[in-house]
């Protein structure tokens, strides 16, 4: 009987685990990650573009293609993009 009531917190301890895993596991899945290139009218890459989530803090600069990539991102987000000079 000693050796049963052992075990038994920790079958409880690995049952909260997995439901703290499983629940972490689907918050990770509603974000997601943005790609893009920023270019001017005439084509060219706009290098050291700001993109940013609008409403958080979460944000990037484009490389010198213009190309930038922002991680977890909610999917139902929008995304601004600032140059000095052009409008945003």
């Amino acid at each position: 009987m000693k050796n049963q009531s052992k075990r038994a917190p920790s079958y409880r301890l690995l049952s909260v685990l997995t439901l703290v895993l499983f629940f972490s596991v689907s918050a990770l899945a509603q974000q997601i990650t943005i790609k893009g290139n920023v270019k001017e009218a005439s084509g060219e890459p706009i290098i050291g573009a700001n993109v940013l989530v609008t409403g958080t803090t979460n944000g990037t600069i484009t490389d010198l293609d213009g190309n930038f990539e922002v991680y977890n991102v909610d999917e139902n987000a929008t995304i601004e993009v600032s140059f000095i000079g052009y409008h945003s």
